[in-house]
């Protein structure tokens, strides 16, 4: 007999007793004994208290343990009974916390050749809420290595942490194992399956950006092993979310391990309550309508021989909801096949293919091939478009053409192209866009259709690009042959340096038709941002406690770069442009500028530039000429709106030099020379600042349309440097008045808060509104169209804020008595100006 007592601190908490000797023999053979049996109790054993054995655990083991030994262990029965309460510890990085755990088993060996699990019981709870639970049975022949078990476990889905609030998975799991009779010629074959299935209920709650709303799914499979002989008979599964379908797949294999296998793969119906949920971040601010997915494919593998994969995919009723409702609600649909195999160290992709449809209409399709050597890193592919037309393309841009609409047009593409990795890649190919027919609600676009060309030819090997040609071509109108050449090298050798040469270059260019595609229609431009008046102006005439610094400088990529342009005549709607020229050189932080020189409707414009982005604030030298520049083209092409309201010549020429672009390297850097002129004019006052300067003056005179008639030429010339800007003439001429003025700034540390120096305006008005204000010196002509008044307003303020001031003994000394004739009431013009 054996008897087992342990007690702490006087308490018994462990009791194990074996009433009569256990007697077990081996050999089969054994002498008639009776039955014994061992028992083992242990009753509230702390773990707290056993740390040095146990390890870093808390909790409470209750644990009954019977072994019954019949037939001198021919018969041996074990059952078990456990239960471990308010159980904490650590495993690895994770953690466990007042968790009970219950195991309940029987097991049983016979003749010491067969194992019996009747059936074992696993439970887990945590914080008093079942999380787990498992229970199952098997058996195992020793001897003819039989098996057969089964187990199944329920899981409840519940992660705070993930914000997962309910749920709950279920698997069922059948396993078994025989072996086949052997015979002498050959060895036993051991024979395995697997099945069952899974299932999860109610999962609902959100991780991240995925959201669940009682999602459910199962899943079934059946397979078998047999020898190396792998069957995968069934692997299925389905999708359900919010009560409703949301897909299911089907799978099947048979595999001869580590030789080869084939396998095939079926989607059905994966609709959008299933996509919701797993792509809601992807389409952004859209909305998911609806979708349905189904496909097939099949794949086949062999070690010594070739591998592949063919099959088919089919989106239907794809439909999307964007806020600014820019997207159709037609559905869009697609069709893909591809074919594709691996023979040793060639991968070839014989096909793929789609098509695109919007509702029944078609939409177009495309088809890729290639070949590719894994081994020396070549390959090749080849890309077609083929009627790739509005019902597709209209959704996506649709959003650019504002209140236009895509009508009709179709894309075409033959595209090859060619990668070694240790030799030249190229890609050459064609895209021709025909039928492309834009219309507007108002009718005034043509019904012309327009087509676009590209043609691609470049090599790139030993980090240089050579682009032989990249040739565009657009519908040829009555002014232009519309061909524009792009060519040129790029040289990469160099670590984040950038050289070579590209060279642009066209006969005639006339891009009317297709900017009027995208130029938003009158009365369509968004409307002006008004200033806040309630926020301090950006202007301020108080000068700012830290002016500003300088920009850093700026490296470019870009090293013995050079950009050259040649467009014999381009054409914008009004604007004509003849013998364009120019040529940019850049290198690391300079930029030269030098010709770049055009005939704008028929007036000469030249400009140079200098710059070096290297240095701080950076330096430049600027240099402009224009020679009677026609406005009224420029706005009536880019503000139709304003058709025929600003007229006129710009007359300019103009040479700028200095370093940085703070007031402080201004005053210390900045010289040069300039002279704008704008005659034969016809321009409103617009700005609401230069309305403001000439209110005072026409409230005074008398003269409400003072700033509202039309500006008939406008002319400054002045000087820089020494600190200053010199002003030495400003004239300002309408049929309204006459004004001239002259001064200087001196450059302040911010600069548009330079100050004015307080200077004369020297006003004339037309005889008339003189004589009606009894305002006409003496010595006044009397065949002068304008009369001269006397010198009362000045200039001044900033040059961020300039204003008007009026010089009220001026007026007393040489107007007191025609003001007096004015006189209505007790109202005097003087009194509306502060003291």
């Amino acid at each position: 007999s054996l008897k087992i007592n342990a007690a702490q601190n006087s308490v018994p908490f462990i009791q194990g007793a074996l009433a009569s000797p256990m007697t077990l023999s081996f050999g089969g053979a054994s002498n008639a004994v009776g039955d014994a049996a061992f028992s083992l109790t242990i009753t509230n054993m702390n773990l707290a208290h056993w740390r040095s054995l146990v390890g870093d655990y808390s909790g409470s083991l209750n644990l009954a343990l019977n072994l019954l030994c019949q037939r001198s262990g021919g018969t041996l029965t074990l059952d078990l009974a456990s239960q471990l309460a308010d159980f904490s510890g650590k495993f690895g990085s994770n953690q466990i916390a007042n968790a009970d755990v219950t195991l309940s088993a029987r097991v049983g060996l016979d003749d010491f050749a067969k194992i019996q699990l009747h059936e074992y019981n696993l439970q887990l709870s945590r914080q008093k809420q079942m999380m787990l639970s498992a229970s199952g049975s098997g058996n195992y022949d020793l001897k003819n290595q039989e098996a057969r078990a089964q187990t199944e476990v329920e899981l409840i889905v519940a992660v705070p942490e993930a914000q997962i609030s309910s749920g709950a998975l279920k698997i069922n799991l059948q396993l078994a194992q025989r072996q086949n009779g052997a015979d002498t010629t050959h060895a036993p074959v051991i024979d395995r399956t697997v099945s069952g299935d899974l299932q999860l209920r109610g999962l609902s709650g959100h991780y991240a950006a995925f959201r669940f709303d009682d999602l459910e799914t199962s899943f079934d499979w059946d397979a078998q092993l047999k020898d190396n002989h792998l069957t995968v008979r069934k692997l299925a599964g389905k999708l359900r979310q919010s009560g409703q379908a949301a897909g299911a797949f089907e799978a099947t294999g048979d595999f001869d391990l580590g030789s080869l296998g084939q396998a095939t793969v079926a989607l059905t119906d994966v609709n959008q309550n299933a996509l919701r949920t797993f792509f809601a971040p992807a389409p952004g601010d859209k909305t998911l309508d609806s979708i349905s997915i189904t496909a097939s494919a099949s794949a086949r593998f062999a070690a010594k021989g070739e591998a592949g994969a063919r099959g088919n995919i089919q989106i239907a009723n794809l439909v999307l909801t964007d806020p600014k409702r820019e997207l159709p609600k037609t559905p869009l649909s697609a069709d893909f096949t591809f074919d594709g195999l691996l023979r040793g160290d060639q991968a070839e992709l014989k096909e793929l293919v789609g098509t695109l449809r919007l509702a029944d209409q078609p939409g177009g399709g495309f088809n890729v091939s290639g070949k590719y050597d894994l081994k020396n890193q070549t390959g090749q592919v080849a890309l077609k478009l083929i009627d790739l037309n509005q019902n597709a393309l209209g959704p996506f841009v649709g959003p650019a053409l504002g209140d236009k609409t895509l009508s009709s047009v179709s894309v075409y593409a033959d595209t090859t192209a060619a990668y070694d990795a240790n030799g030249e890649s190229a890609l050459k190919g064609a895209i021709v866009i025909t039928n492309l027919l834009v219309i507007d609600s108002t009718g005034k676009l043509p019904r012309i259709p327009l087509w676009v060309g590209l043609q691609l030819d470049g090599a790139f090997g030993k980090k240089v690009l050579n682009l032989r040609q990249l040739q565009l071509n657009l519908s040829p109108t009555d002014r232009a042959k519309n061909e524009v050449l792009l060519s040129g090298r790029v040289d990469l050798n160099q670590s984040k340096v950038i050289s070579g040469e590209m060279q642009l270059g066209a006969e005639a260019v006339d891009l009317t038709p297709y900017y009027d595609l995208f130029a938003a229609a009158p009365g369509t431009n968004a409307p002006h941002a008004t200033e806040d008046k309630r926020k301090p102006s950006s202007r301020s005439r108080e000068a700012l406690p830290n002016p500003a610094s300088e920009p850093a400088p700026v490296e470019l990529p870009f090293h013995n770069f050079n950009l050259a342009l040649n467009i014999g005549q381009l054409y914008l709607r009004e604007i004509t442009i003849n013998n364009w020229l120019a040529n940019v050189k850049l290198d690391g932080g300079k930029i030269e500028l030098k010709p770049f020189d055009l005939a704008l409707n028929g007036a000469s414009l030249k400009t140079a530039a200098n710059l070096n982005l290297g240095v701080p604030g950076y330096q430049y030298d600027l240099g402009l000429s224009a020679e009677r520049i026609p406005l009224e083209p420029i706005v009536n092409t880019f503000q139709p709106e304003k058709r025929g309201q600003i007229k006129g010549d710009l007359i300019a020429h103009a040479q700028v030099k200095g370093a940085g672009v703070t007031g402080v390297s201004l005053r210390k850097n900045l010289s040069g020379q300039f002279d704008f002129n704008f005659a034969n004019a016809s321009l409103k006052i617009a700005s609401p600042r230069a309305k403001a300067f000439f209110a005072p003056i026409a409230l005074l005179l008398d003269l409400p349309d003072l700033a509202g008639s039309p500006l008939n030429s406008i002319r400054a010339e002045g000087r820089m440097g020494n600190g200053k800007i010199n002003l030495t003439h400003f004239n300002v001429n309408s049929d309204s008045f006459l004004a001239d003025t002259a001064g200087e700034i001196t450059i302040a540390d911010e600069l548009m808060n330079s100050p004015i120096e307080k200077s004369l305006i020297h006003l004339s008005v037309p005889r008339a509104a003189a004589e009606r204000l009894h305002m006409v010196p003496k010595d006044a002509p009397s065949d002068s169209a304008f009369v001269k008044l006397p010198d009362f307003a000045k200039i001044a303020g900033t040059l961020g804020e300039p204003q008007t001031e009026i010089d009220k003994k001026s007026l007393s000394s040489a107007a007191a008595r025609k003001l007096a004739d004015r006189v209505v009431g007790d109202k005097i013009p003087l009194n509306l100006f502060p003291k």
